[in-house]
């Protein structure tokens, strides 16, 4: 049980990790980057509904 428990965490963290990651990456080499990481920038939300 402590095994399966300590691997949910280690998936979870393995996760949040990759998605900043990849949230910072796509933010600042496609979109032109905002200086926002922890939520979406108005900018980003213009370029992906064209607003």
């Amino acid at each position: 049980m402590e095994m399966s428990a300590k691997l949910v965490v280690e998936i979870v963290l393995f996760l949040i990790v990759i998605s900043v990651v990849l949230y910072v990456f796509i933010d600042k080499m496609i979109l032109g980057g905002t200086n926002s990481i922890f939520g979406i920038g108005a900018d980003w939300l213009k370029k992906v509904f064209n607003v």
